[in-house]
């Protein structure tokens, strides 16, 4: 028994579950509110409104149809209430979708930033690494046999950081991959 078990699940988890769900072969008993959860899972919906218990075999397609239907039939006006309806669906979809990109943008703010920082890292040791490799091509340089061995030092390590920036850049731009596709 599942008592809404998607609340606090992100999207990828929903869909972990919802897999495991589906290839379970035993029988379950699911109370939720979300649609697209159920959708592949649920072959059999039992409604339990005002004291009454009705069982529909099938999918929940097959639950919202039929229930559409006896609504219609109860009520006249039930088409006009159900466009009205849509309107409201449609507000709730672009509610989710806004959550959908705050959640995106918090679990991607803080590696965003690192990557920030370290391509400016990159810009500046390549900067340096420019005029550094001017100056060791200065035939002038080398009349200071010192200055030309410090410089040569600084060039090797500035190299040696520029390398490790970039292996950064690649992990934490995978990291950052990574995440997104969660949420498209």
């Amino acid at each position: 028994v599942l008592d809404e078990p998607t609340n606090h699940l992100d999207i990828s988890s929903k869909q972990i579950l919802q897999k495991a769900l589906s290839e379970f072969e035993g029988s379950l008993i699911i109370v939720s509110h979300d649609v697209d959860f159920l959708l592949p899972v649920v072959n059999k919906v039992v409604e339990i409104r005002k004291g009454e218990v009705k069982s529909f075999l099938g999918g929940i397609d097959y639950y919202l149809t039929k229930r559409e239907q006896a609504m219609a039939d109860a009520d006249p006006d039930f088409k006009t209430k159900s466009a009205e309806s849509d309107i409201v669906s449609r507000k709730d979809q672009k509610r989710i979708e806004a959550e959908l990109r705050q959640k995106k943008y918090k679990a991607t703010k803080d590696i965003a930033k690192k990557i920030e920082q370290i391509e400016e890292e990159i810009a500046t040791l390549e900067t340096r690494a420019k005029e550094l490799e001017m100056l060791l091509a200065d035939p002038e340089t080398y009349n200071n046999l010192s200055l030309a061995k410090e410089k040569n030092m600084e060039f090797n390590g500035v190299k040696e950081k520029l390398e490790i920036r970039l292996a950064q850049w690649d992990k934490f731009s995978e990291e950052l991959a990574q995440i997104e596709k969660q949420f498209t």
